[in-house]
């Protein structure tokens, strides 16, 4: 009987099975090394968020320093906003005109001063030593806004003359008592602080009393190559 040679069989098993451990072995690799590439961002979302962290740490700054002169503020993170309610700054007289409390105004101007000269290139003294870490922020503006829900029935305006009339006293408020607020450079050629004349007023105002929000909304620069 003749004598059959598997040696060539063999050989070629083995060659197979070496051909797939080294399939099997790129293929784990890959596996591993994408895994870790899709846990690590890249440099553009890096930033993005620690330029979102930036500005949510900037804003509870400015909110702890109005908070520490008793004044009523709710940070906004989502829209880059300081949010007051409206009766803990302004009150309305028998005759419907507002009032803007000076005492509340104060503390509000001397916040946003201190907050803005944390900011690089905002403003052209040093800094104060406690600021929040702001070197991905660059401002391009800062603007009060009166959102209006709910106006006294004996205010003779209208409630959008309304709105710019309470945007107008707050407005001449925070800077008599904050000049330096001008001072602030925002976008190329403006300044910083630039009022919203335009205030957001409810489809039918309560006419039962004051109410709504002075909204503080900052605007910063995205940075570079952010997604």
């Amino acid at each position: 009987m003749e004598k059959v040679d598997y040696k060539p069989f063999l050989d070629l098993f083995v060659g197979v099975l070496f051909v797939f451990l080294i399939l099997i072995s790129a293929q784990m690799f890959f596996i591993r090394h994408g895994d870790e590439a899709d846990r690590q961002p890249d440099a553009a979302v890096l930033a993005e968020r620690t330029w979102r962290a930036q500005v949510k740490g900037f804003l509870e700054h400015v909110a702890g320093r109005m908070r520490t002169a008793a004044q009523t503020v709710q940070v906004d993170a989502a829209n880059a906003s300081l949010v007051v309610p409206l009766d803990a700054v302004v009150r309305a007289d028998a005759g419907g005109q507002p009032l803007v409390d000076d005492t509340r105004a104060a503390a509000i101007a001397a916040a946003l001063a201190e907050g803005l000269a944390c900011l690089r290139g905002a403003t052209k003294p040093s800094p104060p030593t406690a600021c929040p870490d702001t070197t991905l922020l660059k401002l391009d503006r800062l603007s009060p806004q009166i959102r209006l829900s709910g106006m006294p029935s004996a205010a003779a305006l209208a409630p959008d003359r309304f709105g710019r009339l309470l945007t107008a006293l707050l407005t001449a408020a925070l800077l008599r008592h904050a000049p330096q607020l001008l001072a602030a450079e925002g976008a190329p050629g403006l300044p910083a602080f630039r009022s919203d004349e335009h205030a957001l007023v409810a489809a039918r105002p309560d006419g039962d009393g004051l109410a709504g929000d002075l909204a503080l909304s900052f605007l910063f620069a995205r940075p570079d190559g952010a997604p």
